[in-house]
């Protein structure tokens, strides 16, 4: 299995885009919103990132993951212009879920995934 996560669009000489080419070991928090302590949920990913311009291969594949519309109406950009800045890819090398409501049906309320040594 490969567990490939595509998910951000950045500006190409940002300072964040600079630290990946410098070393491209990555984390994503990705969350829920909390409602209590016994209700949070999310998963941390950790990989490393690739950067996609609109001319790589592989950029098709990724591109309808990136749901750029839903920033776009949070900033006020018009949905005719999609951003043109490169894609970043993140394969997952680790993936630590949590959410506490497991814990009803007796499962840990973390879990891991590790990509295996012959990924």
């Amino acid at each position: 299995m490969t567990a490939t996560l595509g998910l951000l669009v950045l500006v190409a000489d940002s300072p964040k885009m600079r630290n990946i080419g410098t070393d491209p070991r990555v984390s994503i928090g990705i969350f829920a919103p909390l409602v209590g302590q016994a209700s949070s949920r999310g998963a941390q990913v950790f990989g490393r990132a690739s950067v996609l311009t609109s001319d790589h291969p592989h950029f098709a594949h990724y591109w309808p993951a990136f749901r750029w519309q839903s920033d776009h109406v949070e900033r006020s950009r018009s949905l005719d212009e999609p951003p043109t800045g490169p894609l970043v890819v993140v394969e997952a090398d680790r993936i630590v879920y949590t959410e506490h409501w497991l814990r009803r049906d007796g499962y840990a309320p973390r879990q891991f995934w590790r990509r295996s040594a012959a990924a």
